[in-house]
């Protein structure tokens, strides 16, 4: 079981979501607040029961094909080394797309997963991750609130 930060919000922040057409600006008052909505952010865009206007889409990556992948053995009874090197570069290609595969497909599991489970806190995460990925679209800012004021 994945283990959490304790988040302790003592005053009120805005989420600001900085979305494709603009950015939204999201009260929360404490930490049910935050997770109650990350869980509904990370719904809104990946969770295909409602209706994002296409702005996100999640689907489940295709795994990339075997049929070209040779063994060692079977490499070294190539007929040219040139051949046998062609080969072991797109095998090194292909580990790099079944690297990617894996990331992807962990990533689309852990959203369903978090979405069915109704796991605010590890939706929160989830969004905080993407928006460190470094996308423009699903960048998010946690801000305090100034409810205070002090002129001198």
């Amino acid at each position: 079981m994945p283990r959490y930060r304790t988040l302790i919000i003592n005053k009120p922040h805005i989420l600001i979501l900085h979305e494709h057409h603009g950015n939204r600006y999201l009260l929360v008052k404490n930490e049910n607040d935050l997770y109650r909505l990350a869980l509904e952010i990370l719904d809104w865009r990946f969770g295909g029961e409602k209706d994002n206007h296409g702005y996100y889409v999640l689907e489940k990556p295709e795994e990339p094909s075997k049929d070209e992948i040779l063994s060692d053995e079977e490499i070294s009874r190539l007929p040219s080394k040139d051949i046998q090197e062609f080969v072991r570069q797109k095998q090194k290609t292909y580990e790099k797309v079944m690297m990617a595969y894996r990331r992807e497909k962990e990533k689309c599991d852990a959203v369903h997963e978090t979405i069915l489970k109704k796991d605010g806190k590890r939706a929160w995460n989830i969004l905080q991750a993407m928006s460190n990925a470094g996308d423009k679209d699903d960048t998010i800012d946690f801000e305090p609130l100034e409810t205070t004021y002090e002129f001198e």
